[in-house]
């Protein structure tokens, strides 16, 4: 499958400018590729969105993420879990390599914790992209 990275990362920022939260824009970018009406995927990112329904916990941008997992490691029993679980673990250090953290709160500069706070469009295309970058990998 033949996927353009940048124009997915154009679409996650777009999204994300007209509204969609963190995750749901990540999520969306990729929708065709899931196993699900757009409007399900959209509904299922929602929760996710500034660190888990505004608490500030785990980026949404990496939940986000999460929630695509399925498309590159699909679970259908045991072990596909554990190479799900090694490939969320390695989207979400890498995000953490690039941005300093994978928490909302530090990202958004809401704790002092050193990170210099980027706008929420910039971790949105970082995770459209190493989520495509991933996918490119296993294709």
């Amino acid at each position: 499958m033949e996927i353009d990275i940048e124009q997915r990362v154009s679409k996650a920022r777009q999204l994300h400018e007209e509204g969609l939260n963190c995750a749901q824009s990540v999520v969306m970018a990729y929708a065709d590729l899931l196993d699900m009406k757009p409007e399900v995927a959209l509904a299922t990112a929602a929760p996710f969105g500034r660190g888990l329904a505004k608490m500030n916990e785990v980026c949404g941008c990496v939940t986000g993420m999460a929630l695509l997992s399925q498309v590159i490691a699909p679970v259908r029993d045991r072990a596909d879990m554990m190479m799900n679980h090694n490939l969320v673990k390695s989207m979400a250090d890498e995000f953490r390599e690039v941005n300093g953290d994978i928490v909302c709160r530090r990202l958004l500069g809401l704790e002092d914790s050193g990170i210099k706070k980027k706008p929420c469009n910039e971790y949105v295309a970082c995770a459209a992209r190493i989520f495509g970058q991933k996918l490119k990998l296993n294709d």
